[in-house]
């Protein structure tokens, strides 16, 4: 399993347009689709990706949280129900390469305002924000580790309000209003004997251009993963670990009492290569470790499915 070029990495990490709301408003799947046996040769590809989260579980800390009573001193999420929709365009030379992403996000919010006794709703479906990533893979012959280095631009709706007339929390909009910085690195390799392939990377996002009186929080993403080829190379089973830091939310408009944690997740998947060098792939995420600040809500799973093709 070479790596060739670098396709895709939407955490989050970011993939996608991860929100700050909570600890794990997005998908956190790495989707580098060589390192996941998907891709092809140096050139142009393009895939779409799909992720839901339904965050439907209520947590505080390390566990589910306890009863509440209204009216609350602060909101007190129900549910928040998102689809990603991502548009990808990717382009590989000798040792550099260019990955930009467009998301589209439908997302449904229901929440009790702080201090009231009526629930209140949101429903947006709108452009998130872009991402453009660069990649070196120069350090050796067979590209096996690289270093990457894009932007998240601020290209998403931060104008959503509730149905009641009142603007949506920052965090909880399409876009975060914000320019981030994303930088990371990652390295790959074989185990012959048990025809596995393996790879490990991770990438930090920082806010370095905000509005509004918000900041998101930085986030800290590790993946790692291993692809089964024994079953040659149309069908192969896969199993990702994903592990995400999210520092809390800042600024005027923030809700930093309700936002950042560490959360681990545990995604089985498959990828299967469909000829004409199309490749698809679909993976499950599944929480094994959860801590959240203060009052969140959380998936109790995250469903992914994408299609790359070679042109």
């Amino acid at each position: 399993m070479k790596i060739r070029h670098l396709a895709a990495f939407l955490l989050f990490f970011s993939h996608f347009n991860a929100a700050h709301a909570c600890a794990a408003c997005g998908c956190m799947l790495s989707k580098d689709w060589e390192i996941q046996g998907m891709g092809s040769g140096p050139g142009f590809t393009v895939g779409l990706t799909y992720d839901y989260v339904d965050q439907n579980q209520m947590r505080s800390g390390y566990g589910k949280a306890p009863g509440f009573t209204l009216p609350n001193a602060q909101e007190i999420e129900m549910r928040t129900r998102t689809s990603f929709t991502t548009l990808v365009g990717d382009y590989q030379g000798a040792k550099w390469g260019v990955n930009i992403q467009l998301p589209y996000l439908d997302r449904y919010h229901l929440t009790y305002p702080q201090g009231a006794v009526a629930l209140d709703s949101s429903s947006s479906s709108s452009l998130g924000d872009a991402r453009i990533l660069w990649r070196y893979t120069g350090f050796s012959k067979d590209g096996s580790n690289g270093l990457f280095l894009g932007a998240k631009l601020p290209t998403g709706s931060t104008g959503v309000d509730f149905a009641s007339g009142e603007p949506l929390d920052a965090s909880l909009q399409p876009g975060t209003g914000s320019t981030d910085i994303l930088f990371g690195g990652f390295h790959q390799g074989q185990i012959e004997k048990l025809k596995m392939g393996w790879f490990l990377q991770g990438l930090v996002q920082h806010a370095v251009s905000t509005r509004n009186e918000y900041r998101p929080g930085d986030s800290f993403n590790i993946n790692a993963g291993i692809r089964y080829a024994k079953f040659g190379e149309r069908i192969a089973p896969m199993l990702q670990f994903n592990f995400i830091r999210r520092i809390s939310d800042s600024g005027a408009n923030a809700t930093p009492y309700i936002t950042g944690g560490d959360l681990a997740y545990l995604a089985p998947g498959v990828s299967i290569r469909l000829g004409n060098g199309t490749s698809a792939y679909g993976f499950v995420q599944v929480p094994i470790y959860q801590y959240v600040q203060g009052l969140q809500l959380v998936p109790t799973k995250i469903i992914s499915i994408g299609l790359l093709h070679a042109i």
